[in-house]
């Protein structure tokens, strides 16, 4: 049996372990893939040559462990430029720079600049888009950060498709759902998090 996958998650199975919870394959598999992507920009100097390392979506309804295993990732890898946040917290800094910016060429390049200045890594959790207004605006926010060639891992409780579900507005959304799934994997975490099992 390959044990690779149990051995890559392991900076995240034994905080689990720790914190009492056992890890479903589904969970597993979404750590060993943190743990590949963790390996990338610690494993070598990526941002002077080559593509940077591809990001992750994860999503599943609330409770399956989503921000638990991305924090506890976050928390383990070694390198200083990283930066997570609630994405809507994000996108309200956004707003403010960018009503500062607005009348300029660059008005969503430069606050996305100011906001996360040589960011390599950026967690956005509970990633969601319900406004029509926003939406537009996340689109150019998003080619923004991949042409800086910053990865992003994103937890959400909605898959790409999901996201500004209003079929009146969906539509104009679509191009951004395509971007996300052609510049990140898609990775759906199954079950809750499950106690660990103690008794003698």
């Amino acid at each position: 049996m390959d044990s690779r996958p149990r051995a890559e998650g392991r900076p995240v199975r034994l905080p689990a372990c720790a914190a009492g919870f056992a890890l479903d394959d589904a969970q597993r598999a979404a750590a060993a893939r943190l743990a590949r992507l963790g390996a990338e920009p610690t494993g070598r100097r990526r941002f002077f040559a080559g593509p940077p390392p591809r990001g992750l979506y994860v999503w599943r309804p609330v409770g399956r462990g989503k921000s638990w295993l991305t924090e506890v990732f976050y928390e383990a890898l070694p390198i200083p430029r990283k930066r997570r946040v609630h994405f809507h917290e994000f996108f309200r800094e956004f707003h403010a720079v960018y009503a500062r910016h607005r009348r300029e060429r660059d008005a969503c390049d430069l606050p996305v600049a100011e906001l996360l200045g040589d960011c390599w890594l950026l967690f956005f959790d509970e990633f969601h888009v319900h406004d029509p207004g926003d939406a537009m605006m996340m689109g150019r926010v998003l080619g923004s950060l991949f042409d800086r060639r910053t990865t992003l891992v994103a937890t959400s409780n909605y898959p790409p498709a999901g996201l500004l579900p209003n079929p009146v507005h969906h539509h104009m959304f679509e191009p951004t759902i395509r971007l996300l799934e052609a510049s990140l994997d898609i990775n759906r975490t199954l079950s809750r998090l499950r106690l660990l099992d103690r008794s003698p």
